[in-house]
């Protein structure tokens, strides 16, 4: 026998085992299972998530106040208007070509405010929908058809019953209560969109109140201009109807059906 200080184990000795674990390896087979991960919860598009609205928004912000700064008394002044009558001609005498121009600001900037809380009342997040500039486009194209056709309807009707100085009263009311209405919901614009959904609720209280505040205001301008005997109330009631309450509905029932 050989000494065991001396002895050296054969080649195959230690070569086997290691033969029969890579056989073993080579029998098995990669297995990867398939990508399960959480796929997320759905973060919707909303009014207050998106960057456009912050944008616009800041823009009409800036645009108001730098037309208040600039004339600082056309709110005053239109307001004063609302309940006055007699003391127009005195008040758009030698101004009016001062401040037509801002005035005429003030309207498209109540179209855009008008417009921006309408398309965020009826916006309803869902998969596929996102509340965008384009979305917003026509919603800002109905309202302001809506206000320039009524107001074209109403220059003709004064143009043919009444005098000169009676349309010109009319229009002016007419732009000064959008101007009113416009201003006025802009704050609560901003808090409909950036608030909890319990001031958001409030929000539309007060725009609703302020609407039929409008409304109220524009039936008193209409008594004040045109109302001189008893028949003419009826004429009142039955413009009211046909021309201040049934368009108004129209454009509500649009806005709801998304345009």
């Amino acid at each position: 026998m050989p000494n065991d200080s001396t002895y050296l184990p054969n080649w195959d000795e230690i070569t086997s085992p290691l033969d029969s674990l890579q056989q073993s390896c080579d029998s098995l087979q990669a297995y990867i299972p398939p990508f399960a991960g959480n796929s997320g919860i759905f973060s919707p598009s909303l009014p207050e998530t998106e960057n456009w609205v912050f944008l616009f928004l800041g823009g009409l912000f800036f645009l108001l106040v730098f037309s208040i700064r600039m004339y600082p008394g056309i709110i005053a002044e239109d307001l004063y208007s609302i309940f006055r009558v007699k003391e127009r001609v005195t008040l758009y005498g030698n101004s009016e070509k001062k401040d037509s121009r801002v005035r005429i600001l003030f309207v498209l900037l109540s179209f855009c405010i008008i417009s921006l809380y309408a398309y965020s009342f009826c916006y309803e997040p869902s998969i596929g929908n996102e509340f965008t500039f384009i979305g917003y486009l026509p919603y800002l194209l109905a309202t302001s058809c809506f206000f320039i056709a009524k107001s074209l309807i109403n220059r003709l009707l004064c143009f043919v019953f009444f005098d000169y100085r009676t349309l010109d009263i009319a229009r002016k009311s007419y732009y000064n209560l959008i101007i009113f209405f416009g201003v006025s919901i802009f704050p609560l614009l901003i808090i409909s969109i950036y608030a909890t959904p319990q001031i958001t609720i409030i929000a539309h209280i007060g725009a609703a109140i302020v609407y039929i505040l409008t409304l109220a205001l524009i039936f008193l301008k209409i008594f004040q201009i045109f109302y001189s005997k008893k028949i003419d109330f009826f004429y009142i009631l039955l413009y009211l109807c046909t021309l201040e309450i049934l368009p108004v509905i129209a454009l509500i029932l649009m806005y709801l059906q998304k345009i």
